[in-house]
């Protein structure tokens, strides 16, 4: 077979620092796009790309991984995980605060680990589904950008809101009153 055949391009817009680099990835067939994402090294190596200010398509161009904060698949089904089989999930209702604005959406992390502690050990892309990008700074006409999924960087990440609460799995105790201690 052919490496055509085993890899298809997926078209994406990448937000850096200097703004939205438009550009595809090369990616083996039966993977996602946001698994690949995650398992890249350092760097990224899109097939083509459009850089922010110039004059058209660039063929070779290397991207450092962490200057891409956001990553927004042109197909919403190259967003999408790999399903865990047998797990059970939570959806939340989130917003994660970036240096360049803020992006609320729905995560799906599994239903036995609390949220602080999936973003604390999740260092590689979050998939945010139904996304809202509010960019600070940004042309009124782009500001707000809706999307069907979008991948953020975790390690741009400098504050998450989440908001809608999940009832504890188990009822909380009421912590007991402190001792007095007896005055002398």
């Amino acid at each position: 077979m052919s490496e055509a055949t085993l890899t298809r391009l997926v078209p994406v817009r990448v937000l850096t620092p200097l703004g939205w680099v438009p550009c595809g990835f090369t990616v083996p067939r039966q993977t996602s796009f946001s698994d690949w994402l995650d398992h890249q090294g350092p760097f990224l190596r899109p097939s083509s790309a459009r850089i922010p200010g110039g004059a058209g398509h660039v063929s070779s161009f290397v991207m450092l991984r962490s200057a891409a904060m956001l990553v927004v698949p042109d197909e919403p089904a190259d967003a999408v995980r790999g399903e865990i089989v047998g797990a059970e999930q939570l959806e939340h209702e989130i917003a994660l605060m970036l240096e360049v604005g803020v992006i609320r959406g729905r995560l799906e992390t599994l239903a036995h680990v609390a949220l602080g502690d999936w973003l604390m050990h999740h260092p590689g892309y979050v998939l945010l589904k139904e996304a809202t990008v509010s960019l600070v700074g940004a042309p009124r006409a782009s500001a707000i950008q809706r999307h069907a999924g979008v991948l953020v960087n975790a390690a741009r990440v400098i504050g998450v809101i989440e908001s809608t609460l999940r009832p504890p799995a188990r009822p909380m105790k009421a912590l007991p009153a402190p001792a007095r201690r007896p005055r002398k």
